[in-house]
Parts: structure tokens; sequence; C-alpha cells
């Protein structure tokens, strides 16, 4: 069948393992297989991913991030939960997004600082994560988040809801 079939698209393709290229390296093959498994989900072992989040290019460790919360692997969590500290906001971002879908209660310790850090969005994404790992214990930080207006006061109800309290969906509004 060729290769763009609409039929077979959403088969999972294998992609190479980014392990294989060199870790200190920004190179175009990484940055490309990173990609595939980010925004196709496709089978990839865990810890190439994961040795991707050191990588020099910020654009290069989001990836990695995105590609982790894709793969939904376990022991992902560690090196993510590691990449909520990385100086760029949009590595965080992805980071949070990832732990959110991997459903790492653990990580809300690691979350909670990102509730109050710019941007709103980190702070939002930081927000949702905490909610899907349902962490009941941060749900005061939550709630002061309801204080906030915009994405803020959104992801916090939203993330109040999935953990089960009923006036979630009350404050989104």
């Amino acid at each position: 069948m060729a290769q763009d079939d609409p039929t077979t698209d959403w088969l999972p393709i294998p992609v190479p393992d980014v392990a294989q290229y060199d870790p200190t390296s920004d190179n175009s093959e990484r940055k490309e297989v990173l990609e595939e498994v980010a925004f196709r989900p496709a089978p990839m072992d865990p810890a190439g991913a994961s040795s991707c989040l050191v990588a020099g290019d910020p654009k290069l460790r989001a990836l990695a991030a995105m590609a982790l919360g894709q793969l939904d692997a376990r022991t992902a969590v560690g090196p993510l939960r590691r990449a909520l500290e990385d100086s760029d906001w949009e590595v965080r971002l992805q980071a949070a997004n990832a732990l959110g879908r991997l459903k790492s209660r653990e990580a809300w310790v690691d979350l909670k600082p990102l509730l109050s850090h710019p941007p709103p969005v980190v702070a939002a994404a930081a927000a949702r994560a905490i909610g899907q790992g349902g962490a009941r214990e941060a749900e005061p930080d939550l709630r002061e988040l309801l204080e906030e207006g915009g994405i803020l006061r959104c992801a916090a109800a939203r993330a109040l809801t999935d953990l089960g309290a009923e006036d979630g969906a009350l404050q989104a509004g």
C-alpha cells in the first residue's frame, strides 16, 4: 500500500531508537525520531527518549517529554519529574503534560511549585496533571487557583473535578 494510504496511516510504525545517536549531539536524526513518536505514537524504548531530556537544544528536550507522555511508560516518570525543573518553559510544559497523561500521582510534589510559575500555561498544565494523577493532597492549592482568572481558573476547576470535588465544574464558570 502507498505510504499516504489513509487506511494504514494509523498503524504504529517502528522507529529507530534515539539511544543509538550521540547523546551530546543535537542532531537532526534524533529530532526526527522524537517528532515521530511525539506526534504519532510509535513503539520506542523510553530510555532512549529519556536520554534526550538532557540535550542542549530545548526543542529536542520538549519533544522528548512529549514522546515520553505518548509512550505510556512508568519508567519515564522520574526523568519527567526532573524535567519540571528545566530552564526552558516549553520543556516544563511538556513534562507536566506528559506526567498528566501518565497519571503520575507521586509527581504532584514536583508539580505543585509550578502552580505559581509563569507562564500561566505551565501552571495550568501542572494543575491538570495533578488532577489527572489523582493527588487529592493538592486540593487546597488547586482551590487557591480558582481565585485566578482565565486558563488557571479553568485548569484548577477541571483538576478539582478530576479529583472528585463536586464543586469543581461549578467553579469554571
